[in-house]
């Protein structure tokens, strides 16, 4: 029977899955499910590099060669991170054995800590891909948000120079214009001009009278020949002076009536034209209020426009990957926007179960002979380690207790050694110090012999 051998294909996934290929071609059985783990790990590497080079595109403003740069680079650190998660996970066959709720107890702690790995890096990898596939719900988003706050940054300036007061006082100046104005249409109304008036009406019947009395009087008068004529002589008409009299008389009345009513007019006139004069001042005042907080408004206006119109060159400019995202987490969180809020997250879990996807095919799979062989390789090098282990210490013990006679023989033949040079310093010393002696006792000896032979022979020479 014809031994089975790997196509390069298979081979290729045995190496991107990590497993000992010198192992594995001795586990023919496991090949595909070897060759599978890689598969996965390649396809979370080939997602892992869209969404790299999607970032870079972004980040780099269409540049090619930063985009495919980053896109390698992202897409090598998330397949080392998958292949050390898959890797590291060793499978055990007495713990395959256990039914699936003890099974599922001992691997969840394992499958917990890389899943949570997968999520955060699944969700780093579908953020791009997010970006890109809700461009026109982010523009929109942006758009609204941006008006948003160039309206809060007019509502600022207004806030900020009181425009709402000023308003107020505006709107009021106007207002009181309005009544002075109303109130100069009709007459006046200070109860002095309508006493006057009032006065004026009362009396006025009565000047009616005395004038037409006045009028009959005077037509009375006029009727009347001045002169009358009695024979050939003229003499005046009593009748004619009486009735002149009477028209005199009459007129003085309507005189003194008049007057009294001509006063009430003059009255009531000078009232309605100081009334009016103090209304005109009132309503130059209230214009000339109006104009002044109307120009403090047109400022105001002025500022929010200019600062609003910054605001927004401002925010055309940042459009940067955050605000972005920020702009589509808003736009997901609005009720309207309930099936954008669905797509978004069917992106993230996709992203999240391709990232999770390796750890959990290594999980079930089944333990095989390539998982075997590996257990027993390792326990043979961990019995060959602890044996070379065990032969390493009897050998530094041996070591030891050698090095430790040797120092003692060692030891005691300096200090032989030592003792002797010792006692042969001393010797010498000895003999050294033996001769000094001897040679300054011969020389005192000689040097008193002379000195005493000098002296008997002064003497003697003294004696003679």
């Amino acid at each position: 029977m014809s031994q089975y051998k790997p196509s390069m294909i298979q081979k290729f996934f045995w190496l991107i899955s990590g497993s000992e290929i010198h192992v594995l071609k001795d586990c023919k059985h496991d090949y595909n499910r070897h060759a599978t783990v890689g598969l996965v790990l390649l396809m979370t590497t080939i997602f892992a590099s869209i969404s790299g080079f999607s970032a870079g595109h972004f980040f780099s403003h269409g540049n090619l060669s930063i985009s495919i740069g980053f896109a390698l680079l992202w897409s090598m650190l998330i397949y080392s991170i998958d292949r050390s998660m898959v890797v590291s996970l060793k499978k055990k066959e007495e713990i395959d054995s256990l039914p699936i709720l003890a099974k599922a107890k001992h691997y969840a702690i394992p499958f917990l800590s890389r899943a949570l790995i997968g999520i955060m890096i699944g969700f780093f990898m579908a953020i791009p891909i997010e970006i890109i596939v809700f461009q026109d719900n982010i523009i929109i988003q942006i758009d609204a948000e941006n008006k948003q706050k160039v309206l809060d940054e007019a509502s600022f300036v207004n806030k900020k120079n009181d425009k709402e007061g000023k308003e107020a006082i505006k709107s009021g100046a106007e207002n009181e214009k309005a009544e002075i104005d109303a109130l100069l249409l009709s007459d006046c109304i200070l109860p002095e001009y309508k006493s006057n008036v009032d006065l004026y009406k009362s009396n006025l019947p009565k000047q009616n009278e005395l004038y037409a009395i006045y009028e009959k009087a005077r037509n009375y008068a006029n009727s009347i020949p001045q002169t009358i004529w009695v024979g050939k002589e003229e003499f005046p008409n009593k009748a004619y002076s009486d009735a002149v009299a009477e028209r005199r008389k009459a007129w003085n009345a309507y005189e003194k009536q008049k007057k009294l009513c001509d006063g009430y007019v003059a009255e009531y006139k000078r009232i309605d034209r100081e009334w009016r004069a103090s209304k005109d001042i009132e309503r130059k005042s209230a214009d000339s209020l109006s104009q002044a907080y109307g120009n403090k408004l047109a400022a105001i206006a002025v500022e929010a426009d200019t600062t609003s119109k910054n605001k927004e060159d401002l925010l055309k400019e940042l459009n940067g990957f955050t605000r972005q995202y920020e702009a589509l987490t808003h736009a997901a969180k609005k009720p309207e926007n309930g099936s954008l809020l669905f797509l978004l997250w069917l992106i993230r879990l996709i992203f999240i179960g391709i990232e999770i996807l390796p750890t959990l095919t290594k999980i079930m799979t089944p333990i095989g002979d390539y998982d075997r062989a590996v257990r027993s390789r390792e326990e043979m090098f961990k019995e060959e380690l602890e044996s070379d282990l065990e032969s390493k210490k009897t050998s530094e013990a041996l070591r030891r207790a050698s090095d430790a006679e040797i120092a003692e023989k060692t030891e005691a033949h300096r200090k032989d050694k030592e003792i002797e040079l010792n006692n042969k310093l001393i010797d010498e010393v000895a003999r050294v110090q033996t001769e000094i002696a001897t040679s300054h006792l011969t020389e005192w000896e000689r040097k008193e012999m002379d000195e005493t032979g000098k002296k008997v022979d002064d003497f003697i020479k003294g004696k003679s």
